[in-house]
C-alpha cells in the first residue's frame, strides 16, 4: 500500500528544494536523513515509489529555476532560433547543450542501475564523504590562485575561456551524480572553477546546467506518478512540491550572495563530516 503523509512530503518537499542547489546532493539528504530519523520515515525511503516523489519535487526545482533565469533561457533560445551564432546567448546555449548531452545519454542507458542504488543509506553515506573530499580538493585548488577567481568580478555570464569539449567534460563529470551522495551542483561547479571561471559566473552556469537536466528528469519520470497504484499520494506529492518551489527559490537567492565572497571548503567539512557518520551508523 502506497503512503505518503503531508508532513513528511512537506519536510521532503522543504528538504530536497534546499539541498538541490547546495553542493551538498539532493538525494544523498533526501534517503539519508528519513534513515536516521528511522521508523515510517525509514521505510519510506526503501519504497519503490521513493524515487517518483523525489523525482515529482525534482520538477518543482526546475519551475524554480525558469522563474529566476526564464529571461537568459529566452534571449538564447532567441539567439538560436535566428541564428545569431556571435552573439554570446548562442555559445552559452552550445555549451549548455554540450554539458547536458553525454548526462542525459548515461541516464537513459543505464538508469535502471542508478535507480537499484537509490534508496540506500549504505551507499549514499560512502558517495557524501567522497562529495565532500572533492569539494574540499577543489577549494584548495582554487585557493592557489588570485583572489579573483572568488570575487564576484562579473555581472554577466563570461565564459569565453570555456570550450565545447570542456563542456563536453563538465557533462561527463556530472554522471557521477546519479549516486546518491555526490552532487550534480557541486561538481558543475567544481569544474567550472577548475577551469578559471569566478565563483559568480561558475554558480550562474550551473544554475542554467541543472534546468534541462532537472526538467528532463521529470518528465522522464512524472508518467509513472499518474498510474492508478501511485494516486493514493497525489494529494501530499502536489504539497511537497509547492513547498519545494518556494524552498529552491530562497535557496537560489543565498546561492546568489554566497557567491560573491563564498567557499567550498564548509560545504566539503559538512558533507565529510555527515557522510562519515552517516558510514557508521548505517554499516556498524
Amino acid at each position: 500500500m502506497t503512503h505518503i503523509s503531508y508532513l513528511q512530503a512537506i519536510l521532503i518537499g522543504m528538504l530536497q528544494g534546499a539541498s538541490e542547489l547546495f553542493p551538498i546532493s539532493s538525494l544523498g539528504h533526501t534517503i539519508l536523513l528519513p534513515a536516521w530519523v528511522g521508523g515510517e520515515w525509514e521505510k519510506l525511503v526503501h519504497e519503490d515509489y521513493y524515487l517518483e516523489i523525489a523525482v515529482a519535487l525534482h520538477l518543482a526545482t526546475a519551475i524554480s529555476l525558469f522563474i529566476v533565469f526564464g529571461k537568459k533561457w529566452i534571449q538564447m533560445l532567441d539567439a538560436f532560433f535566428h541564428m545569431r551564432t556571435k552573439d554570446p546567448d548562442f555559445r552559452l546555449l552550445m555549451l549548455v547543450l554540450a554539458a547536458t548531452i553525454p548526462t542525459a545519454a548515461i541516464g537513459l542507458v543505464f538508469g535502471d542501475y542508478f535507480e537499484g542504488i537509490f534508496g540506500s543509506p549504505k551507499m549514499s553515506s560512502i558517495f557524501l564523504t567522497m562529495n565532500g573530499l572533492i569539494l574540499f580538493l577543489v577549494a584548495v585548488h582554487v585557493s592557489k590562485r588570485k583572489s579573483h577567481v572568488w570575487a564576484a568580478d562579473s555581472s554577466t555570464l563570461e565564459i569565453k575561456a570555456i570550450t565545447i569539449f570542456q563542456a563536453l567534460g563538465i557533462g561527463v563529470a556530472q554522471c557521477a551524480a546519479f549516486f546518491p551522495g555526490i552532487s550534480r551542483f557541486g561538481i558543475t561547479l567544481g569544474f567550472t572553477l577548475i577551469l578559471g571561471v569566478s565563483l559568480a559566473t561558475a554558480t550562474d552556469f550551473a544554475f542554467l546546467l541543472a534546468f534541462p537536466l532537472i526538467l528532463g528528469a521529470a518528465i522522464y519520470k512524472l508518467p509513472e506518478l499518474f498510474t492508478p497504484e501511485l494516486s493514493a499520494i497525489r494529494g501530499p506529492i502536489i504539497v511537497g512540491s509547492i513547498v519545494s518551489l518556494f524552498s529552491t527559490l530562497i535557496a537560489i537567492f543565498l546561492l546568489k550572495k554566497w557567491s560573491r565572497s563564498g567557499s567550498l571548503k564548509p560545504f566539503a567539512f559538512y558533507c565529510a563530516a555527515f557522510g562519515i557518520l552517516s558510514f557508521i551508523r548505517f554499516w556498524a
